[in-house]
């Protein structure tokens, strides 16, 4: 697949796609991601996760997942992420001590959260992230 021009990538064009979605009924918007099903890089996985993070301004937040995957996840959250922005997360998974640490840019914002793209995770990282998915 060839990678994304300029166009599709701006903040203010994926700004106005957030609002028309969120102007679609929940019926509309199943039949979107039912269409959509399968076409993703790194499947998601339905789950609710604490999610502690901070941004490059030194906010912190506390939240909770919907799904994740191993490319990212999705935060519920009423705060206006600006696309492009930076985040640091902690998840803190069911049956695990420590908190998973990863990384983030907001990939994509909606009425109820954020799209968060995972960044610069090493190979255990990506390793220990799937198995951790794999258990949820």
């Amino acid at each position: 697949m060839a990678p994304p021009s300029d166009e599709y990538t701006d903040p203010d064009i994926i700004a106005l796609l957030g609002d028309a979605l969120e102007s679609l009924s929940e019926a509309e918007r199943g039949d979107l991601r039912e269409s959509h099903r399968g076409r993703r890089a790194h499947p998601r996985k339905l789950c609710i996760i604490p999610v502690e993070y901070s941004d490059s301004e030194g906010s912190s937040y506390r939240n909770y997942t919907l799904d994740i995957s191993t490319g990212g996840v999705f935060i519920e959250t009423c705060e206006a992420h600006t696309v492009g922005h930076e985040l640091w997360l902690s998840l803190s998974f069911p049956r695990f001590a420590k908190p998973f640490r990863v990384a983030g840019r907001v990939a994509w914002r909606g009425p109820n959260g954020v799209g968060v793209k995972f960044e610069g995770l090493s190979e255990e990282q990506q390793g220990t992230l799937s198995s951790i998915i794999e258990e949820l």
